[in-house]
């Protein structure tokens, strides 16, 4: 199991969010977008539909909408943001990696505030650890210059601004303004999730805190298949994934298909996980010992 990870960060924009730099296919792309009370139209895109989350923080003058989607490319094309009669701002697309494809979204926690520039997010019980958590904060301010310092949660690891760092511009002043900051923190086992406080130049928010669930790791038995495999370099030694066990050892042999040839291969059992190791035919004199775990 791998946690997941922000990569990056895209343009934001009233009508075309950018994807971040540097996604890739199967990386989660999430669009905050901030209304002043309307729910903008559908997100879409010439890269494929997008999906609407269903729970966001909303006041009477702020609220935060939540669009994502798994990419398919290394080049998704721009999100189409829905007009509202007020104003609306998309974020940007934050790009997120390794996150599970069937199940991203592990719980979601909302709330709001009013006239204060202290912000905090509401406390909570994470039932999966492994998690990154994801805090959307939306503002009224109708400014371009909005943003957020400080932030903190002694309960998560590596609190991070991802979008509203005093350097950026999280905002636009069209119709009554409004605008988007980004946090993120790694939560490495299952427990309780203090509050995340961070100090801000608005007053009048929401926070939509998302938690991103992780890749499983995959358990097998028989043969295992790898399809598409590079052909090899001569002095290759690559560990493709680990694969964790039943009650009795799984895995009766290794395929590695798609044409590529040369490949010789073994499995090594270390504590709980097998490591399915494949090495160049022509290295097949290096020791097990010298394949990274």
């Amino acid at each position: 199991m791998t946690m997941p990870s922000f990569v990056a960060i895209g343009t934001g924009s009233e009508t075309a969010p950018t994807w971040g730099a540097g996604h890739v296919a199967d990386d989660l792309g999430i669009l905050p977008i901030e209304t002043a009370t309307e729910t903008p139209n559908a997100t879409t895109s010439a890269s494929g539909s997008w999906t609407r989350h269903t729970l966001s923080g909303s006041r009477a003058d702020t609220k935060a909408t939540v669009d994502y989607r798994f990419a398919t490319s290394g080049s998704e094309a721009n999100a189409a943001v829905g007009a509202t009669a007020n104003h609306i701002w998309g974020s940007g697309i934050a790009v997120f990696r390794n996150v599970d494809m069937t199940s991203p979204i592990v719980m979601t926690v909302c709330g709001q505030f009013a006239a204060t520039t202290s912000g905090f997010s509401p406390k909570f019980y994470c039932p999966v650890g492994g998690v990154l958590v994801v805090y959307i904060i939306s503002f009224a301010l109708d400014a371009t210059s909005l943003s957020v310092s400080a932030a903190a949660n002694s309960s998560l690891a590596n609190v991070t601004i991802r979008v509203g760092a005093v350097a950026d511009t999280c905002g636009t002043t069209t119709g009554n303004g409004g605008g988007i900051a980004i946090i993120t923190g790694e939560l490495a086992a299952a427990g309780d999730v203090g509050e995340c406080t961070w100090t801000q130049t608005s007053s009048g928010c929401t926070v939509t805190v998302l938690v991103l669930r992780p890749n499983a790791e995959v358990a097998c038995s028989g043969t295992v298949t790898i399809d598409n495999a590079p052909a090899p370099n001569a002095s290759d030694v690559v560990t493709l994934f680990n694969l964790t066990h039943p009650a009795d050892p799984p895995i009766t042999g290794i395929d590695i298909s798609g044409g590529a040839g040369g490949w010789s291969s073994f499995v090594r059992y270390t504590g709980d996980t097998y490591q399915a190791v494949y090495r160049a035919a022509a290295a097949a004199g290096a020791s097990d010992d010298a394949v990274a775990a």
